[in-house]
């Protein structure tokens, strides 16, 4: 069984890909064209609820709190899983700590691997071994 994209995403993709196109969109949610492409299509192998995210996210700005399951921004999202821990109110406590392991904390999201250069000798350690 394929984990395809709901309905409503769908809608969502469609019309922004009908303003630009699948490249661009692509370009705007973090994803190559061609997953988004297979996605789009109901053909991606993988799993596509990061991409759902990606695309809610991205294209409107809302996404679903996994914790709460409330349709929030992206700039309240941000907020809470940003603030210092809550001591005085137990119901904040627990979102703090849901926010802390949550797939859409952007601190939990690691960067890019940067490319490292090759490394090099001296000449000279490679006469001295001679």
């Amino acid at each position: 069984m394929r984990n395809l994209l709901s309905p409503e995403v769908l809608k969502i993709l469609k019309v922004e890909i009908k303003k630009t196109n699948i490249s661009a969109v692509a370009k705007r949610i973090g994803y190559n064209r061609t997953s988004l492409s297979l996605a789009y299509h109901g053909k991606y192998p993988g799993k596509t609820a990061k991409m759902e995210i990606a695309i809610l996210k991205h294209l409107t700005g809302q996404i679903e709190c996994p914790h709460t399951g409330e349709e929030i921004s992206v700039e309240k999202c941000d907020d809470l899983s940003s603030r210092d821990m809550p001591t005085s109110s137990p119901h904040d406590f627990k979102q703090w700590r849901a926010c802390n392991t949550c797939l859409l904390n952007k601190a939990n999201c690691k960067p890019p691997l940067e490319p490292q250069p090759a490394a090099t000798q001296d000449n000279e350690e490679i006469e001295d071994a001679a």
